[in-house]
C-alpha cells in the first residue's frame, strides 16, 4: 500500500521488519519479492508517483573534476527512480569483468558470474526481455540484420538488448495492493542512528518537505538511492562516527565511476564496401537490439587494458542531415512520434518553433526519410568508444557545505578518470583499425594515437552511478562483504551500482537488478533467524506506533 508521508502524525513511530531506501529499479525488485510473506516492509521514497521540481531539486550537488553532468540531472526522484528515463540498454557483465585482473588496481567480485547468472535470468524477466537475448545469429536471422564484414579478430559483435521497462509503472499495482509492503512517498531519509558502536542501526529519520518528520524502526534496512545518494547517507549518518557510517576505512564514497564514451576515432568504407545502417540497430515489433564490437576477453588480457566497446553512428552525405545532433529534426521527429500515439508534445509550441527555424533542413530530412526509408546513405562512421573505466579513489563522492532544503549537506562530486583509461582507447581504436584494414573493407582515421591527445569536451558518461559503496571481502578495500552488508555494521545492506567493484563496459541496470534480487534471496533466508534487541522509542508519540510492529 501507498503513504503519503506528509500526511502522517507529526513524530510518528513506525516499525517494520525491515525497510527499504529508494524506490528505483533495485528498492522496487527487493520489495517486491517480500509481497505476501510474513516480514513487514517500509520502502521511504523521496518523490511521489510523478515529476517534482522542488523534489528534484533535493539531488543537486557540486561537481569538480572531469566534466560530467549535473548531480541533479543524474537521478529522478520520484517512484520508479532511475528506470523513469532509462533508455532500455542491457547487457550482462563477463567473467574476465568480474574477476582478478593484475593490471587493474581493485578487488575482484567475490562472487563469480557463475553464481550471478540464475539472478541474471530474474532480472531478464523483470525487465522483460526476450528469450536467448544475447545470441546474435538469432537476432540476426529473426531481423534481418547484418554486421561488417570484417574477418575474425579481436572484436567482436555483440547484441545489446534494448528494452526501457518503467519499474513505477509495470510493479506499481502490485506494490499498492500488497497490504505487509508499505511505500512511503514524499518521505526522505536524512540519517541512519546506531548504538554508540556504530554496529546496529536502530532507526531512520525521516523528513518531509512540507516539515513533518517520523521515525522507522526496523530490523534490517537497505539503501537502495543510487550510488551518490548511497554514499551521502552513510556519509551524513555520522552520529556514533564522525567520518559516517561504514567509512572505518575512509572507503565510502570512493571510487565513482561511470562508463566514459567518446568520438575516438572515424571509419570510412571503401566505395563499394556498401555501408548500411544494418549494421547498427535492428527492430523486429516490441524486439529492438543495437549491434555494438566488443574487444574479447583474449584481447584485453593481452594488450592489458579493460573492457572496451565500440559503437557506430552513420553519418551521410554533406547534403544529409545528422538526425541525431539538428534540433530542428529532434524536434520534428517528436511531433510526429506523439502524434502518432495521440497525444500533443510536451512544449509543442518550442517544438514547433525549433521546425520552422531550419524548414529547408527538416525538408531535406523528409526526402531523405521517404526516399531512403532505413536504409540511408552513410558516407562515414563515427566511432563511439565505451569503455570500463579503471577505479580510481580520487574519484569520489564527499559532502559539500552546502545545504538542501531539508538542512542537509549536499553531495560533491570529484569525477577522475585514470591513466590507464587512455591506454584502452587506443588500443581499442588500434585493434579496430587492424581488423578493418585486414578485411578490406575501409580504412579508420584514428584521433587517439598520439601518446598526449586530451579527453575531448564531449567525454561523458552515461549517468551510470557506479562503485562508490564497493563490495570486498577485505574490509579495507570496499565498504560491504560479499552479502552486500556494510562491514561492521550487522543490520545495514546496500543495494544499486555502488555495489560494483568493477564495472565491465555495458550497463548497470540488469546486473544491478540482479545483484539486488540475490541480496533479496539473503535477506529472505536469515530473516528469521536475525533479531535485535528492542529499540526504546527516540522520540516521542509512542501510541502511534503502526499497527504492523512484530515482537
Amino acid at each position: 500500500m501507498f503513504v503519503d508521508g506528509r500526511t502522517l502524525e507529526q513524530d510518528q513511530i513506525r516499525q517494520y521488519d525491515l525497510c527499504i531506501v529508494g524506490a528505483g529499479p533495485a528498492g522496487i525488485s527487493i520489495a517486491r519479492e517480500f509481497i505476501g510473506r510474513g516480514e513487514s516492509v517500509c520502502v521511504l521514497e523521496s518523490g511521489g508517483l510523478r515529476f517534482d521540481a522542488d523534489t528534484q531539486s533535493l539531488a543537486a550537488g557540486e561537481e569538480t573534476g572531469q566534466p560530467f553532468f549535473t548531480l541533479v540531472s543524474i537521478v529522478l526522484r520520484y517512484f520508479g527512480g532511475t528506470s523513469n528515463h532509462w533508455a532500455g540498454n542491457c547487457f550482462p557483465l563477463s567473467a574476465i569483468a568480474m574477476g582478478h585482473r593484475e593490471w587493474v588496481d581493485a578487488p575482484a567480485w567475490p562472487i563469480s558470474l557463475e553464481q550471478l547468472i540464475p539472478f541474471y535470468d530474474r532480472a531478464q524477466n523483470l525487465i522483460g526481455l526476450p528469450e536467448d537475448p544475447w545470441d546474435l545469429s538469432h537476432w540476426l536471422t529473426k531481423m534481418g540484420g547484418q554486421v561488417l564484414p570484417l574477418k575474425a579478430g579481436p572484436l567482436e559483435p555483440v547484441p545489446v538488448q534494448i528494452k526501457p521497462q518503467r519499474f513505477g509503472q509495470v510493479y506499481r499495482d502490485e506494490l499498492e495492493q500488497a497490504s505487509n509492503v508499505h511505500v512511503h512517498l514524499w518521505s526522505n531519509l536524512t540519517a541512519l542512528e546506531t548504538d554508540v558502536n556504530a554496529a546496529t542501526v536502530r532507526r531512520a529519520r525521516v523528513k518531509c518537505l512540507n516539515g513533518r518528520t517520523f521515525v522507522v524502526q526496523a530490523r534490517r534496512f537497505v539503501l537502495a538511492s543510487g550510488g551518490v545518494e548511497n554514499a551521502r547517507l552513510l556519509l551524513l549518518s555520522n552520529g556514533a562516527d564522525p567520518a559516517g557510517l561504514g567509512n572505518k576505512h575512509d572507503q565510502v564514497g570512493r571510487f565513482f565511476m561511470d562508463h566514459p564514451r567518446l568520438v575516438a576515432g572515424e571509419l570510412h568504407p571503401q566505395v563499394d564496401a556498401r555501408p548500411s545502417r544494418a549494421f547498427l540497430t535492428m527492430r523486429n515489433g516490441q524486439d529492438k537490439v543495437a549491434i555494438q564490437y566488443r574487444l574479447s576477453e583474449k584481447a584485453q588480457t593481452e594488450r592489458r587494458i579493460t573492457q572496451s566497446a565500440v559503437a557506430l553512428r552513420p553519418i551521410g552525405p554533406e547534403w544529409l542531415p545528422d538526425r541525431s545532433q539538428s534540433l530542428p529534426i529532434m524536434s520534428y521527429r517528436q511531433i510526429l512520434r506523439d502524434f502518432k500515439h495521440a497525444r500533443v508534445p510536451d512544449n509543442f509550441g518550442k517544438h514547433l518553433a525549433n521546425v520552422f527555424s531550419d524548414p529547408g533542413e527538416v525538408s531535406r530530412y523528409v526526402y531523405s526519410d521517404f526516399r531512403y526509408g532505413d536504409d540511408q546513405p552513410v558516407d562515414h562512421y563515427r566511432c563511439y568508444v565505451r569503455f570500463e573505466p579503471h577505479p580510481n579513489p580520487a574519484s569520489r563522492i564527499t559532502l559539500s557545505d552546502k545545504v538542501d532544503a531539508l538542512g542537509m549537506r549536499r553531495a560533491k562530486l570529484n569525477w577522475a578518470l585514470a591513466d590507464g583509461d587512455r591506454r584502452t582507447v587506443r588500443e581499442t581504436m588500434r585493434a579496430l583499425a587492424a581488423q578493418v584494414g585486414r578485411s578490406g573493407y575501409g580504412h579508420v582515421r584514428s584521433f587517439v594515437e598520439e601518446e598526449d591527445w586530451e579527453w575531448p569536451p564531449d567525454t561523458l558518461g552515461g549517468r551510470h552511478e557506479m562503485g562508490t559503496t564497493r563490495i570486498s571481502e577485505d574490509p579495507s578495500q570496499g565498504v560491504l562483504n560479499r552479502d552486500c552488508r556494510v562491514h561492521g555494521v550487522d543490520n545495514l545492506y546496500i543495494a544499486g551500482s555502488s555495489v560494483f567493484p568493477t564495472v565491465g563496459s555495458g550497463w548497470p541496470t540488469m546486473t544491478l537488478i540482479a545483484m539486488a534480487l540475490r541480496l533479496a534471496d539473503h535477506l529472505k533466508q536469515s530473516g528469521r533467524s536475525y533479531e535485535v534487541e528492542s529499540v526504546p522509542p527516540a522520540i516521542g508519540n509512542t501510541s502511534s506506533v503502526d499497527p504492523l510492529v512484530r515482537g
